[in-house]
């Protein structure tokens, strides 16, 4: 089973996370009048801006219904707008305050959306709409507007347990500028009062990390005896853009096997002969949270011999989307 912990921000380069057992699985936001947000943008330029890091829940009561959100950024900022819990197809828009579209992310069916931009300092607005005209008005939504700093960073983290064997699970953000290698996650363990009590590192699965993109890793670890949180640090040294061929990856429709659900694809080449190829199936919830994630290594791919790749993961309900993407070495 795994056992979410929502991690707070704090320190340079280190997240804080409590040991809880809210579960992976985010229960449905029941619609509510509380829930309701201005319907226009003038409605949302006359009340205060939203309180950013929380999530704020909303609801859309028709297919003509619109939201309205807004927040302030005192400086020039990276932010990460997460829209989730969708009981419809929504869709997500960013707007300046003369309504100019900025940014806007619009994928099918019940995927939670997700904008990531760079913004300069002002106040902006968040438009939520039936994103092909559905609504399910006894159920609401979740939106959060997140700033994130411009550093490599644990996006979020849970905890878990394998074998009998203590594990963390997370996915990170390269916020920077510049390309990193060898991103390397540290878990360090306290007890009830504030004793330190042991630490494990784990190198992510992806030797690079380009500018915006997203990593993942595990640390499994025993449990030190009396543990109530762990503490999540992040290194990762720039380095100079490697030469990356030309891969594409295309995923075949995944199908159950037993408990399992078997995911398989092919991987091709356009350019020169790659060996060491490493596919990542990343698996997401209702929220955009990170949940799990499985890999194979194809030893060679070549132009015109498209290789194909085929792993299984645990059949969970609660997942909302599922992502493919490759590294090497």
């Amino acid at each position: 089973m795994f056992l979410r912990s929502l991690a707070s921000l704090r320190g340079a380069a280190t997240v804080t996370a409590l040991l809880t057992t809210s579960i992976l699985a985010a229960p449905a936001v029941p619609a509510s009048a509380e829930n309701d947000q201005p319907d226009t943008l003038a409605g949302a330029l006359a009340v205060p801006p939203c309180r950013v890091n929380r999530w704020l829940p909303g609801s859309l009561r028709s297919a003509t219904d619109r939201d309205w959100f807004s927040f302030r950024l005192t400086s020039p900022s990276t932010v990460l707008l997460t829209l989730g819990d969708l009981p419809a197809d929504h869709r997500l828009t960013l707007v300046n305050a003369t309504g100019r579209q900025l940014a806007a992310s619009d994928n099918t069916g019940t995927t939670f959306e997700q904008i990531h931009t760079r913004l300069d300092a002002g106040r902006y607005f968040i438009e939520v709409s039936p994103g092909r005209g559905e609504v399910e008005p006894q159920r609401g939504y979740r939106l959060l507007i997140r700033p994130v700093p411009n550093r490599v960073m644990v996006l979020d983290a849970h905890t878990g347990q394998q074998d009998r064997l203590f594990t963390v699970t997370g996915q990170l953000l390269n916020n920077t500028g510049s390309w990193r290698r060898y991103p390397k996650v540290t878990a360090r363990f306290f007890g009830a009062g504030g004793g330190y009590l042991g630490q494990s590192t784990a190198l992510a699965e992806q030797t690079y990390l380009a500018p915006g993109q997203r990593g993942h890793f595990r640390i499994v670890v025993d449990a030190p005896a009396g543990m109530v949180r762990y503490t999540l640090s992040v290194r990762a040294p720039r380095t100079a853009p490697p030469a990356r061929p030309a891969l594409s990856l295309q995923a075949d429709e995944p199908y159950p096997v037993g408990g399992n659900t078997r995911y398989v694809g092919r991987v091709a080449s356009g350019g020169t002969t790659t060996g060491s190829v490493h596919v990542h199936v990343l698996r997401y919830n209702r929220i955009g949270a990170f949940v799990d994630y499985g890999h194979e290594v194809l030893a060679r791919v070549a132009p015109g011999e498209p290789a194909r790749y085929e792993l299984e993961l645990p059949t969970l309900g609660y997942i909302s989307s599922v992502r493919l993407a490759y590294s090497l070495g």
